[in-house]
């Protein structure tokens, strides 16, 4: 977690102080090869499996439940995510899909090992609202935030953090 709000303050300071690119806004960032960003997000979420689970450094059940709520809560993100975005698009995009896929992963580590299978279906879905609106508000600002880090990663790994505290079961890892 505070690798993830570490990393969103990093970003969010060298925007400020480097500079937009030089190209910017003219220049969106956005992906040539959606196939490949969709094949990336997938690797990631495979990736993060071991992550998560191997935090436990065990074969055991806190293992178990660290991948179990690896592979939940980035889907309760990407429903919520695609619901938001057909509400306000009227249309849904495979590319805002993998966004919500790697939104989802950044809410969940703080609290992979704590949380019951629901409560991390809940955390996803609540962590998508706020950085869904945080993506769509620093479009419309000046800042030049290329990957969205400030957005995913520092506001993710807040909201993931806080949502921590309030779904986290003593009975499940004491």
């Amino acid at each position: 977690t505070v690798v993830h709000v570490n990393a969103g303050v990093a970003a969010l300071v060298a925007a400020l102080c480097v500079g937009k690119r030089s190209d910017f806004p003219s220049s969106q960032l956005l992906p040539h090869n959606v196939p490949f960003t969709l094949l990336g997000a997938g690797l990631l979420w495979f990736g993060w499996f071991g992550f998560n689970a191997g935090s436990a450094l065990t074969a055991g059940t806190s293992a178990a439940l660290a991948s179990t709520t690896t592979m939940l809560a980035p889907a309760g993100t990407l429903v919520v995510w695609t619901l938001l975005d057909a509400a306000r698009q009227k249309r849904s995009t495979a590319v805002g899909a993998a966004i919500a896929i790697v939104v989802g992963l950044v809410a969940i580590t703080p609290a992979a090992g704590f949380l019951g299978p629901m409560s991390a279906i809940a955390l996803g879905g609540l962590a998508a609202v706020p950085r869904y609106f945080a993506l769509i508000w620093r479009s419309k600002t000046g800042l030049d935030d290329s990957l969205d880090v400030v957005a995913a990663h520092g506001l993710g790994g807040t909201v993931g953090a806080l949502l921590t505290g309030v779904f986290a079961q003593k009975a499940l890892n004491g």
